[in-house]
């Protein structure tokens, strides 16, 4: 009877080394699922060239396994950029614990700070026509809006 299958028992240890296997001799279809974890695998001995595209994605990683050090300046572009309900015009600012959407003001309003504190608003341009203008000064409380 001729024998097809070598258990781990017969094999002395450090028995087989690389220069006893063939180029191409193990395949992944010859490797359990989970037989290799990061342990077996030596540091830097995988790198970008042994990873088919896409083969990593979202399933692969965990959560928080992708920090701000490792995304490079400028790579994450206004499609990675979700405000719940993105629309033309948004404005994206800061709200003091996150980022947040302010929607496209009405035709005309201007974006108003409200000081360090406070979220920015679209607001109305103020005009006063009252003639309380003198030359090079302004009376308390008005707003010069020139129009061009």
């Amino acid at each position: 009877m001729a024998l097809t299958t070598i258990g781990t028992a017969a094999i002395d240890a450090l028995a087989i080394t690389t220069a006893k296997i063939d180029a191409d001799a193990i395949t992944a279809a010859k490797i359990a699922t989970g037989a290799v974890d990061t342990a077996e695998i030596a540091t830097d001995a995988v790198d970008t060239a042994e990873i088919a595209a896409d083969a990593v994605g979202a399933s692969e990683l965990a959560n928080n396994a992708v920090d701000t050090a490792a995304i490079a300046d400028n790579a994450v572009t206004g499609a990675k950029i979700a405000m719940t309900s993105d629309a033309q015009g948004d404005v994206l600012f800061y709200g003091g614990t996150d980022y947040e959407r302010l929607a496209p003001g009405t035709s005309g309003y201007f974006l108003k700070t409200q000081g360090t504190s406070a979220d920015p608003i679209w607001a109305a341009v103020v005009t006063d026509t009252s003639g309380a203008w003198t030359s090079g000064t302004a009376t308390t409380g008005k707003t010069l809006v020139m129009g061009f």
